[in-house]
């Protein structure tokens, strides 16, 4: 496969793309595959080589076949929006744990944004601004990589499930694929009685089912 290579302008040698630093508005990735089929297919047996670029807010992954390919050649971008840890609680809920969510909740009423756009706010906020770069940045996917939500609530998952709706992610048709993988915050309430594994398999099932089902519009949290 031929390499890829730095969007927007980014260095087109394997020295000045060990260097760089543009301030890109997503996570970007450019994948060099000759096909995607075959190249997954060999994946395993394959000697990958990957020049790497990043800043506070993005970062540049060209993968190459080859050491001796010159990332200034691309045969397939892939551009993703990735958030994380966004640790998204509207109100406690006593309903699950009064004082753990008490304190899961305070503890995340707010938090300082030091790279995106300066400022102390809600975590809610916060994702509402990240997903106007679905807009800005046209991801080719948005991946939520685990921690969006504080603590299992309903309430949290409906919030994320509306902005997202609203930023255009999802499954139908213009819609950017999205894909939510859980972290320990989505599914834990500390200090709820029975193993962590007991908890992980009832809140996937019971509240972060309709987010495991962005990625296909059908039930994939088992």
């Amino acid at each position: 496969a031929m390499p890829g290579r730095c969007p927007r302008g980014g260095p087109a040698s394997r020295k000045e793309a060990a260097g760089a630093g543009s301030p890109w508005l997503a996570v970007l990735a450019a994948a060099a595959f000759a096909g995607v089929g075959d190249a997954l297919a060999d994946w395993s047996s394959t000697p990958w080589t990957s020049v790497h670029q990043w800043t506070a807010m993005a970062s540049n992954i060209t993968l190459l076949r080859r050491p001796s390919d010159e990332p200034g050649n691309v045969t397939s971008t892939w551009r993703i929006l990735h958030i994380t840890d966004a640790h998204i609680s509207l109100s406690e809920a006593p309903d699950l744990h009064p004082s753990a969510t008490r304190r899961m909740h305070g503890a995340f009423r707010s938090v300082q944004d030091q790279h995106f756009e300066p400022g102390r706010r809600a975590p809610k906020e916060t994702f509402q601004r990240l997903l106007r770069l679905v807009r800005d940045a046209d991801p080719d996917v948005v991946v939520l990589g685990g921690d969006i939500v504080n603590y299992p609530h309903n309430a949290s998952v409906q919030f994320v499930l509306k902005a997202l709706g609203e930023a255009g992610c999802g499954v139908g048709q213009h819609r950017i694929p999205t894909l939510f993988t859980a972290g320990n915050h989505d599914w834990l309430v500390e200090g709820l009685e029975g193993s962590r594994a007991d908890q992980r398999s009832r809140f996937r099932h019971e509240v972060l089912r309709p987010l495991y089902r962005l990625a296909h519009g059908t039930d994939s949290g088992g």
